[in-house]
């Protein structure tokens, strides 16, 4: 917790009085993500988040038991979590039933917020049969912040809704699901030791300049 408080000094006197002290307490990041919302959740079988798929969770969802707003927080675990390095890149994948709107947010650096620059995937399926993979490759920025990260995945009917982008990442649909999943940054091994150069093999001893 912290105490703020306003001193005001009279110039002339030199007299300073402080206002009423007012204590704040400071939450961590991960407890400052706004609520999305689906009024009714998904409409028949359109607005369903199927299958996601990302470098460890492997989480099929076939079933949408609610209630509103429809939102799940989906418990770390075998096939829930992920751990990737920054740097590195990933697949994403998200299955989706028919005639659903998608979209991802991961907060990188856990600012409690998803930002605008932190959607990472989008797209529709138009289809009122069967399901879609949609996949984007994630590199994890040398810049996200290490430990456990959020990673938010939200659908929508196309039926009735627009296409999800950047700013709807806490958003109200009528139809749809929100799922929320737990990442593992970690920072990339350092090179320890001396490196092997390797070889360098050519057939050639003569070069011009530009070839």
């Amino acid at each position: 917790t912290s105490t703020y408080y306003c001193e005001v000094t009279c110039n002339a006197s030199a007299i300073t009085t402080a206002s009423t002290p007012v204590t704040i307490t400071l939450l961590p990041f991960n407890a400052c993500y706004c609520t999305p919302s689906a009024v009714n959740g998904p409409f028949a079988n359109s607005g369903k988040i199927m299958l996601v798929d990302f470098e460890g969770i492997r989480n099929k969802t076939f079933a949408s038991p609610g209630p509103s707003p429809y939102y799940y927080i989906i418990p770390p675990g075998l096939g829930t979590s992920a751990q990737v390095i920054k740097g590195n890149t990933y697949p994403l994948t998200i299955s989706l039933s028919g005639q659903t709107n998608a979209g991802v947010w991961i907060d990188w650096d856990h600012s409690g917020v998803f930002e605008d620059n932190e959607f990472v995937l989008n797209g529709t399926y138009t289809s009122n049969t069967g399901t879609l993979d949609i996949s984007q490759n994630i590199t994890v920025p040398a810049t996200a912040l290490t430990g456990a990260t959020k990673m938010r995945v939200r659908a929508n009917t196309s039926l009735y809704e627009p296409v999800i982008t950047a700013i709807d990442a806490c958003a109200t649909y009528t139809y749809g699901e929100t799922e929320e999943y737990e990442i593992n940054v970690i920072q990339a091994t350092l090179c320890n030791g001396q490196p092997s150069p390797g070889n360098v093999i050519s057939n050639v001893n003569t070069a011009c300049v530009g070839d």
